[in-house]
């Protein structure tokens, strides 16, 4: 970013003494400055005060023929960057802080290196801070949810860094909804890792895939998602050690327009004394999970089930003779369920389909009346015979 090309900074006097760890430590501000090391006062070290998203620059070199060093640390103490110098070389480096860094003390610690390998004598470090470029841009985005960048339908364009932890936007959707992403990162990019994060739970990703180069995927939005709800998409770096350009590509659409409708059940009567096969003409945008019968005779007891299965296009259940001995009619509705988690229905337990008996079912009653007919029509023949 041509962070540490800027010249003509004053140089300040450093190095005051005690200021050999973080306790006593020198707090400065962007400037150029020079300390000195020896045997007895080995290390210098100095503060810094930095903020999410800072570009930390530093130019170093030891003003001896011997080796100095210089180490960036952050509040935790954890060395983000060693510069080394050897005989004058200097050594730069841009330190980028994450953005969902608060204000905080980073520390610059100037050591004359290895027992026995001490150069004593003069070093210089010249300190510098800018901003990255993560305010949500068209050229990049902004690292946390609450300034999400809003997306539409379309391509994108990002930058990605080790100093950029991660780039969030955010997408408006509704159930029955695919949201179709794909990521092309540059040769220096990846891998980047994509992860989907809702309005309901924003520490743990619903969805997630790693990209090395170009990747897509598809996601049908579930049947409980309100209208209007935000999904955020967060890229970040699988690794530190990358960077380099993406490009974002949105899809939205509906694909799912609502719950499964039951247009048609056949027959419209049902043949006692037969079994019965209930055919139903379900119509759906996606794929039909559950579908099922609910049937028993008119006014009588509890439910029984039977489930639709598909045959060629229309969904069949069957129901056993016995089931319908002696009814005269069949109250019954039918629950269904996609894939999307959208759920229809016909009728329902308080509110009622029937089917008709297409004529009487051969009970005992009329079993024993047809025997009772033939009876007298064997007497009667018997009778008039000579």
């Amino acid at each position: 970013m041509g962070l540490l090309l800027l010249l003509g900074v004053a140089i300040a006097s450093a190095d005051t003494e005690p200021n050999d760890d973080r306790s006593s430590a020198e707090a400065i501000v962007a400037a150029t400055y020079v300390g000195s090391l020896n045997v007895t006062d080995r290390t210098d070290m100095y503060k810094v005060q930095v903020a999410g998203s800072d570009i930390v620059g530093l130019s170093f070199r030891t003003l001896t023929s011997g080796t100095h060093y210089l180490e960036v640390r952050d509040c935790c103490n954890r060395t983000w960057s060693t510069l080394e110098s050897r005989g004058g070389t200097r050594s730069t480096v841009n330190v980028y802080v994450g953005c969902e860094v608060d204000m905080e003390w980073w520390y610059l610690v100037a050591d004359i290196g290895p027992t026995g390998q001490e150069t004593p004598g003069e070093y210089e470090f010249s300190l510098f801070y800018d901003q990255q470029d993560d305010g949500g841009t068209e050229s990049d985005a902004p690292c946390d949810f609450e300034s999400a960048l809003m997306l539409d339908a379309g391509e994108h364009q990002g930058e990605y860094g080790f100093h950029d932890t991660r780039d969030v936007y955010r997408v408006v959707v509704r159930a029955g909804w695919t949201l179709g992403l794909c990521l092309d990162c540059t040769d220096q990019a990846g891998p980047m890792r994509v992860q989907v994060y809702t309005d309901d739970d924003l520490t743990s990703p619903m969805k997630e895939m790693e990209v090395a180069d170009m990747q897509a995927c598809e996601w049908l939005l579930p049947a409980g998602t309100p209208l209007g709800t935000n999904w955020y998409v967060v890229l970040e770096g699988v690794s530190n050690d990358t960077f380099g350009g993406y490009t974002l590509h949105v899809n939205m659409e509906e694909t799912d327009s609502g719950p499964p409708k039951v247009t048609n059940v056949a027959p419209k009567r049902f043949t006692p004394g037969e079994d019965l096969r209930v055919k139903v003409t379900i119509d759906e945008d996606t794929e039909i999970e559950t579908a099922t019968l609910f049937y028993r005779k008119a006014g009588k007891g509890a439910f029984k089930q039977s489930p639709l299965t598909l045959e060629g296009d229309v969904y069949t259940a069957r129901i056993k003779k016995g089931d319908l001995e002696g009814a005269k009619e069949l109250e019954y509705y039918i629950e269904a369920t996609d894939t999307t988690g959208f759920h229809g229905t016909l009728g329902s337990e308080t509110d009622l389909e029937t089917m008709k008996s297409a004529g009487e079912s051969p009970g005992f009653g009329l079993a024993m009346m047809t025997i009772a007919v033939m009876s007298a029509g064997f007497a009667l023949r018997s009778r008039r015979r000579p």
